[in-house]
């Protein structure tokens, strides 16, 4: 288990509602909820193969930029490789019903879903300063029931390491997670306002949420120790 709060269904519900709420900043939801569903969303039918201005502007909504000139060579000097290759990755493949044929398939290092991460983030060119994170959430856009979303809040509370296999073993270890995800966006009542995200989102969610949470334990924990040192 990558981390207990995924156990925890109530809290993890509550994580998602807080996540979704209609009054986060200024009487409007977070921009994050809407990313999964921004134009129809990045899988749909007639842009599934192929990256657009729509996927970059969702991607925005989770505080991350796809810099101009990575724009521009993803869209344009790239544009056919990278819809060769997502016409390669397919939108009804969920991380979940992999088994380990089908993740060397789909995810290994040879599959087109490495080669895509090789592109966007230019590992074998010059540098357009698309990290992990920028990357992932490209990716999360365009195959949100296949990759998950890489993010260092959630990488300091689980750790490092193999971000996409670690999430698979999670997911099929026989432990039930899945089915934990499902009930927990089913009864957070998400769908019922209209939100639809995958059981890769919603873990996202649950993690960054506990994240950000744990963030705040240690920051109270360390001011209160800190008033507690008397002067000499």
């Amino acid at each position: 288990m990558l981390h207990e709060i995924l156990e925890d269904t109530e809290k993890a519900i509550a994580h998602v509602r807080d996540y979704y709420r209609a009054d986060f900043r200024q009487g409007l939801p977070r921009t994050g909820a809407s990313f999964d569903q921004w134009a129809g969303g990045g899988d749909r039918a007639d842009v599934a193969n192929q990256l657009t201005g729509d996927d970059f502007v969702a991607v925005s909504f989770l505080s991350v930029e796809v810099p101009p000139m990575a724009a521009i060579g993803l869209m344009r000097d790239e544009k056919n490789n990278v819809d060769r290759l997502l016409s390669l990755i397919p939108t009804n493949v969920r991380m979940s019903d992999l088994d380990e044929k089908g993740y060397e398939r789909h995810l290994g290092m040879d599959s087109p879903a490495q080669e895509l991460w090789e592109v966007i983030t230019r590992r074998n060119g010059a540098k357009w300063d698309i990290g992990s994170t920028t990357a992932s959430k490209i990716m999360a856009r365009k195959r949100p029931h296949l990759i998950p979303i890489v993010d260092k809040v959630i990488q300091d509370l689980i750790g490092a390491g193999h971000y996409w296999h670690d999430w698979h073993k999670a997911l099929t270890d026989g432990l039930g997670l899945p089915e934990r995800l499902d009930k927990i966006r089913w009864d957070s009542g998400i769908l019922d306002l209209g939100y639809e995200p995958s059981l890769l989102r919603i873990m996202d969610i649950v993690l960054w949420q506990e994240g950000l949470a744990e963030k705040a334990r240690r920051r109270d924990i360390a001011t209160a120790a800190a008033s507690m040192i008397l002067p000499a």
